[in-house]
């Protein structure tokens, strides 16, 4: 740790202590920030399917297209069924705001897609800055629609979005792992600086194992810049056959930076932080492959879908916490006192309250990569 880039950012700084651990602590909260929100929206997604609504004519996920984008007429219908209201979101909004929550994605699409006429309905889109002075703004928003305010949902550092459920669309390509993965394997060799992620980054440890091995696959079938799903769990329940389950904890999301399709191998943005290590016996195989065999996860790339949280009142959810957030700082586990570990944890717990007082709404999403756009 006395080497790694979070310690030498701190120890350049003016002012400088020998106590660097409250750095540590910031490291935590991110980690913090990024599993609460995880299971904030999850307990979203626990809610009876039959409030859900989708874009164009689908009925689950299997149903939205790449055409399938966020379109405003889904608000008519927001203020219909989320209209009788009165516990405003917006603490001394009217009554009948509601609000709005989309990945960039999403804002993205819309936007290219609003049309410019001022004779179109869409005219009545209101952006933040014309009524930035008539109100207080949301961190995020960036305009309002027929009593709709619009929020935006940040990614985090490495580009995930918790709005965003990858890969559990229409299964592309799904292969499985055929040999174990160990937690901190999965990036390129960092000693191979030709290697650096994103042309910069040396990341991960030297004696891991580089890459995870899959069955045969194509050349082509998956690339750099994809965004994928590893996971064991599969699930039908989406409509998807084989497809991803959104509240399966064992699944990750991983930037594909390197593809061997000789040696069936690929490399991820960032090591593995977890193990697949223990072994399952698939009689009908991946979607892809379709081969029974033992296996140790699977691969995904599929549609990715994104998720819009309409809230209509303050009622939807409650929660509890039993006991705080605490950290932790066992003493070092090296002969040299450089190996410091930090970790925290806590007792709190979601419960859905009241389904008429929210909508989740799915659509089609573009999704960044270096330089680039994956469209939905």
């Amino acid at each position: 740790m006395k080497s790694a880039r979070y310690f030498n950012q701190w120890n350049f700084q003016p002012g400088a202590t020998n106590d660097w651990r409250p750095l540590m602590r910031q490291v935590l909260n991110n980690n913090i920030v990024r599993k609460h929100e995880v299971l904030s929206r999850n307990i979203f997604l626990s809610g009876p399917k039959s409030f859900w609504s989708y874009a164009g004519s689908g009925s689950d996920l299997s149903g939205i297209g790449s055409g399938d984008t966020f379109q405003l007429d889904i608000v008519n219908a927001w203020n219909l069924r989320l209209g009788q209201t009165g516990n405003p979101i917006v603490p001394g909004d009217m009554a009948s705001a509601k609000l709005a929550m989309m990945p960039p994605g999403v804002k993205y699409d819309f936007f290219s897609a609003l049309p410019a006429a001022s004779g179109n309905e869409a005219a009545l889109w209101k952006d933040v800055r014309v009524y930035g002075d008539q109100g207080p703004i949301l961190r995020g928003e960036f305009g309002t629609f027929k009593n709709v305010r619009f929020v935006e949902t940040p990614n985090d550092e490495f580009g995930v979005n918790p709005n965003v459920l990858y890969n559990v669309g229409v299964v592309d390509k799904q292969y499985a792992v055929i040999l174990p993965i160990q937690m901190g394997d999965g990036c390129p060799d960092p000693t191979d600086a030709s290697k650096a992620i994103d042309g910069i980054w040396l990341t991960g440890q030297k004696n891991v194992t580089h890459s995870i091995k899959l069955e045969n696959f194509g050349s082509g079938e998956y690339a750099v810049g994809d965004w994928v799903t590893i996971h064991v769990k599969r699930t039908a329940a989406y409509g998807v056959t084989g497809g991803v389950d959104p509240l399966d904890t064992t699944a990750v999301v991983r930037r594909v930076v390197a593809v061997d399709a000789s040696a069936n191998t690929l490399s991820f943005d960032r090591p593995f932080f977890k193990n697949y290590t223990s072994s399952f016996y698939d009689p009908t195989g991946s979607v892809t492959a379709a081969a029974a065999g033992n296996f140790y996860a699977y691969v995904t790339k599929a549609r990715s879908i994104a998720l819009v949280l309409t809230l209509g009142s303050r009622d939807a959810v409650s929660g509890r916490v039993y006991k705080p957030i605490e950290f932790y700082e066992p003493p070092s586990i090296d002969d040299f006192l450089s190996v410091h570990r930090v970790t925290w944890d806590e007792i709190v717990g979601w419960q859905l309250e009241n389904p008429h007082m929210f909508e989740v709404h799915f659509c089609a999403v573009s999704l960044p990569k270096p330089g680039g756009i994956i469209a939905p």
